[in-house]
């Protein structure tokens, strides 16, 4: 079954769609308590929801935030997702997450599908983060985590590794480990080695 639009449901229960969207949005003093109950009537008969992407843009808030991971499989990047999507939630922003596979091309075509889908931002965690698509980017809608980029500059939340392996390091002698073993992905690129 198709699904309806704000136009039908005002079709169906023979108001304007003004009403209809004074309705959704609790403008219910623009109304009579009779057109309120039949609108209400139609709407709970037709399961009908709104499209809440097409009224942020009616509205001009747009709260969907476009996120471009390298590599879901990636541990880090899997909890970094987990709390983008929980201060999401409670912000009331909807998430669209898109994944790489650690494909620059995959990331290219993943971060222009997100700005056709016209998200307010993008978060990245980039492949590379001296892909040329970046220099399409305007840093008024973009943030970059896990890396910084060496040409261009984005606002980036990114750690200090060396520091982090360090102090990781000296807790575990403290503690009595005498073998220790670091196992990692190439590291000549890694910006936040820095």
């Amino acid at each position: 079954m198709e699904k309806l639009t704000i136009n039908d449901i005002a079709k169906l229960a023979g108001v304007s769609t003004a009403t209809v969207s004074n309705f959704l949005n609790h403008n219910y003093g623009k109304m009579s308590a009779k057109t309120r109950a039949h609108v209400a009537k139609i709407i709970t008969e037709h399961n009908y929801h709104p499209n809440s992407v097409a009224r942020d843009l009616a509205k001009n808030d747009n709260k969907t935030i476009g996120v471009s991971i390298a590599d879901i499989t990636n541990p880090f990047s899997a909890t970094v997702l987990s709390g983008i999507s929980a201060v999401f939630n409670q912000a009331g922003y909807r998430m669209i997450f898109t994944n790489a596979d650690n494909d620059q091309d995959t990331e290219t075509s993943n971060i222009l599908r997100l700005q056709a889908q016209n998200v307010a931002g993008i978060i990245i965690d980039p492949v590379n983060p001296d892909n040329p698509i970046y220099q399409t980017l305007s840093n008024n809608d973009i943030v970059m985590f896990d890396r910084q980029m060496e040409t261009l500059t984005f606002d980036s939340v990114a750690t200090n590794n060396t520091e982090a392996v360090e102090e990781m390091t000296k807790r575990m002698m403290i503690a009595g480990y005498d073998e220790l073993y670091f196992v990692s992905w190439p590291l000549e690129k890694v910006s936040t080695l820095k």
